[in-house]
């Protein structure tokens, strides 16, 4: 016997669905998550969110990463944050694109 064929959902469908399914988080948190999403909607809306690869997600990070001009700066910002709190980086270091101290350094 043969499964029913399941609905088509598409991303902006489920990014609906989750967002109304989030009653654990407060307002700002939903906010930061519809924020989140926005850009994926705008690019893979109408798609069903199972037949996404990993190709497709790679060429929206391109397409993003080519039409957001600060985004290598805001991407060293996050990896040097990233760095610091593993320890990899020192406190003292600026960040990546950064003429700003952390606020440790400054103390």
């Amino acid at each position: 016997m043969m499964a029913a064929p399941r609905a088509t959902v598409t991303l902006s469908q489920w990014a609906d669905r989750y967002l109304e399914s989030r009653i654990d988080v407060d307002a700002n948190t939903t906010k930061n998550y519809r924020s989140a999403l926005k850009k994926a909607r705008e690019h893979f809306g109408d798609r069903d969110p199972h037949d996404l690869r990993a190709d497709d997600v790679a060429g929206w990070i391109a397409d993003l990463a080519v039409t957001r001009k600060n985004a290598q700066t805001r991407g060293g910002r996050v990896a040097a944050m990233g760095r610091r709190r593993c320890g990899w980086l020192p406190a003292t270091a600026a960040t990546v694109g950064d003429k700003k101290r952390d606020r440790a350094t400054r103390m």
